[in-house]
């Protein structure tokens, strides 16, 4: 009898989920371009951080190296997605819009992160977890995200949102081009040294990493705070703390 439920529930769940296109594998991402996110330093929010992507190994998908700290633990856990737009400049998060669901998946049933394809593509939390603790950092491969221009799952001229549990939006903000990124990638000074860099698939880290296993680079936004972003090596071997 539980059996048959659960068979029907599933049934139902992928039923919910038809209609739409599963999102594809993005290729050909161009190496070495550098996308950043940075929080905004906002009076009404203890949030702050950001995320840096570039290209995955061979241009498949993009890495994402994702860094927050002054998270209110009695707010979490913390779900973050991209959105469809930018955020003016006074840091208004409800301008950006919806979730980035360039294949009309909506949010409903919730992602399965055992089948990332069916997410939709800006659901980052949905589909690699969400943010917990008052400091959070992880890093990770996602497959369905372009820095294409021309790609429907573009994260350029797009923004990244931090929600509250339930749903609240704390605090935002812009994906832009580094500028200068494409020579210090070049050069190795941004934590890339050639275009066979490989992340891992996944990587959680809440100590400090050393210098023999990673190489830091700083950026920073106009009206935000200086960040620190953390990228791993080939040889990386990352762990994760209590």
């Amino acid at each position: 009898m539980i059996y048959s439920l659960l068979l029907l529930a599933s049934l139902a769940l992928s039923a919910l989920v038809q209609g739409y296109t599963p999102a594809p594998v993005t290729t050909n991402n161009p190496f070495p371009d550098v996308y950043t996110a940075t929080l905004f330093d906002s009076p009404s929010s203890s949030i702050r951080g950001s995320i840096t992507v570039i290209a995955g190994p061979g241009g498949v998908g993009l890495s994402f190296s994702v860094h927050f700290t002054g998270l209110p633990p009695d707010l979490g856990p913390f779900p973050y997605h991209i959105h469809v737009l930018p955020v003016p400049a006074g840091g208004n998060c409800t301008a950006a819009g919806g979730h980035l669901d360039p294949y009309n998946r909506g949010d409903e049933p919730p992602c399965d992160p055992s089948d990332p394809a069916t997410c939709e593509v800006g659901d980052l939390s949905g589909k690699h977890g969400n943010a917990t603790g008052s400091v959070f950092s992880t890093g990770y491969i996602d497959k369905y995200l372009s820095t294409v221009p021309s790609d429907p799952a573009f994260i350029g001229r797009r923004s990244i949102v931090v929600h509250s549990s339930n749903g609240a939006r704390l605090n935002c903000g812009n994906f832009q081009l580094i500028s200068g990124a494409q020579e210090a990638v070049t050069r190795g000074t941004l934590g890339v040294i050639n275009e066979t860099f490989s992340a891992p698939e996944t990587f959680t880290t809440k100590t400090t990493t050393s210098r023999s296993t990673a190489i830091k680079a700083t950026t920073s936004h106009p009206t935000s705070t200086k960040t620190t972003t953390t990228f791993p090596t080939r040889t990386s071997t990352h762990t994760t703390g209590s």
